[in-house]
């Protein structure tokens, strides 16, 4: 990356940072604590790592007066202590010069999150953002989970979802599939899929839920490609489907099941790039959830695991309207949004790795 652009990005994170943002991962200051992190590699400056370092230390226990840290943060993985203790788990891992971060006991709310997903029900919210799906994800980060536990829990998951309907949490008000990583079970297969695959053995039981939620998702896709109107469809229902077309490819090549219609997913991937490309509307959202970084960063999943020069190019094409978009915004509009989800944070992440080879540890955060 040129020295011109990095210095550009680094005024705009200084911005960010020195905005002080709400306590969070996706609403709040983890991203700017991300970005640090990712410049800080890029650079090698000391000042980026020390800002990086100083905001992940506002949430280490010897921080914290109240030592019952359930009643200190929410749960969630949007707001609470579930994402903000994953991505701090990232950055331990990606060894942020910090002793008291690679120290961080990760396992702090492990049996009060065990407990509470244990007890969960098909009613239940199965969301990444605000429910189950995200405890989830925040446990398949702890060091000590046991083997034990994980087989536990997918368990229950397996008996929770091996009911009648098992797509029933996941239906919208019209009975249609919520297919979203955020509420939706784009975000729940991907999830599941990332402790079962940390297991020693696998689970039969998990595997049929899997493999359901599989079918549902290919019959979804085939659908698609065969009735929707795709000058109707609104930005964000095209980002949710890319999304889907990500999430398939990646289970398929990853966990080995077989999906017939991988063809088809394929190439209703390149009609949703191309639908973005032909309206300009569709990429003015410049955000990580239902914008243009978040699409980019589907493309570099079917990339990574469909490895085909066409995505490569729509990479390229896409990163580059991302940037100049972007870099064209004054100051007060960086920082008017900065959240991680849909503002300046995510949007940064995205940009600072220009290359589609490129697969920074952030990615995990958004299940890519």
């Amino acid at each position: 990356m040129e020295m011109d652009r990095i210095i550009e990005l680094r005024a705009i994170t200084n911005l960010l940072y020195e905005k002080k943002q709400i306590k969070g991962l996706m609403f709040g200051d983890m991203g700017v604590s991300l970005i640090c992190h990712s410049l800080f590699q890029i650079t090698g400056d000391a000042c980026l790592e020390k800002q990086c370092i100083e905001i992940a230390n506002q949430y280490l226990p010897s921080e914290i007066d109240d030592t019952d840290f359930a009643v200190y943060f929410a749960t969630s993985f949007a707001c609470g202590f579930t994402g903000i203790y994953s991505a701090l788990s990232i950055l331990a891992e990606e060894g942020v010069g910090d002793e008291n971060l690679r120290l961080l006991d990760l396992d702090v709310f492990e049996e009060y999150i065990y407990e509470h997903i244990l007890a969960s029900t098909i009613h239940s919210d199965w969301s990444l953002l605000h429910g189950v799906t995200g405890q989830l994800y925040y446990l398949t980060c702890c060091r000590e989970l046991t083997n034990a536990m994980k087989i536990s829990l997918l368990s229950h998951v397996s008996s929770v979802f091996g009911c009648t309907d098992a797509i029933e949490p996941f239906r919208k008000e019209k009975g249609d599939l919520n297919v979203s990583w955020t509420h939706g079970v784009t975000g729940f297969l991907m999830t599941i899929w990332r402790c079962y695959k940390s297991l020693v053995t696998g689970l039969d039981q998990t595997r049929t839920v899997l493999l359901n939620l599989l079918s549902r998702l290919q019959d979804y896709i085939a659908v698609r490609l065969n009735t929707a109107d795709f000058d109707g469809l609104d930005v964000m229902t095209l980002k949710k489907d890319l999304m889907v077309c990500a999430c398939l490819t990646n289970l398929a090549f990853e966990s080995g099941l077989s999906l017939q219609r991988m063809g088809e997913i394929l190439a209703y991937a390149e009609i949703l790039l191309k639908t973005f490309a032909n309206n300009p509307l569709y990429t003015m959202n410049l955000g990580q959830d239902s914008g243009l970084s978040g699409v980019i960063e589907c493309i570099r999943t079917l990339y990574k695991y469909a490895n085909t020069k066409n995505f490569s190019v729509w990479f390229d094409y896409y990163h580059d309207i991302l940037c100049q978009r972007f870099l064209d915004l004054d100051s007060e509009k960086y920082i008017s949004n900065g959240t991680l989800l849909n503002g300046s944070c995510g949007v940064l992440l995205t940009i600072l790795h220009p290359k589609i080879e490129e697969d920074p540890a952030w990615r995990k955060l958004f299940l890519y």
